[in-house]
């Protein structure tokens, strides 16, 4: 693999880091909101509607701490592939780098609708 798809590979990686850590801040920010609006009387439906909302956002923590793990792994083959530690290294960082690209897209497309689809609910709620 050229030095260049190395670089590039390296790059995309950093990038998702800072995404998934800007992704982590957000999901803080959208519980501590969550528990807010919970410190005030509320009726059932906005109750259960709140334990809906704090499963997702529970949900997407894990979902982003595996996402951190696969990019350490994609960063792991990045070096075994510049050191040229293995032969079949190739094969699966190219495979492991485009799955990573779409998970990495399908996260940031639904946590922007799930966190638009909240603050909308709470805007209605409220």
């Amino acid at each position: 693999m050229s030095p260049k798809k190395l670089e590039q590979f390296r790059y995309e990686g950093t990038s998702w880091i800072r995404t998934v850590d800007y992704l982590q801040q957000e999901n803080i920010m959208l519980k501590n909101r969550l528990a807010q609006i919970m410190q005030y009387p509320v009726d059932k439906n906005m109750l259960e509607q709140a334990e809906v909302y704090q499963n997702i956002f529970l949900g997407k923590d894990a979902i982003l701490a595996i996402l951190r793990h696969d990019i350490k792994e994609v960063e792991k083959l990045l070096l075994a592939q510049k050191n040229g530690e293995a032969s079949n290294t190739e094969a699966r960082l190219l495979k492991k780098q485009l799955k990573l690209r779409q998970d990495m897209e399908k996260m940031e497309n639904e946590f922007n609708r799930i966190k638009k689809q909240f603050n909308g609910y709470l805007a209605e709620a409220l």
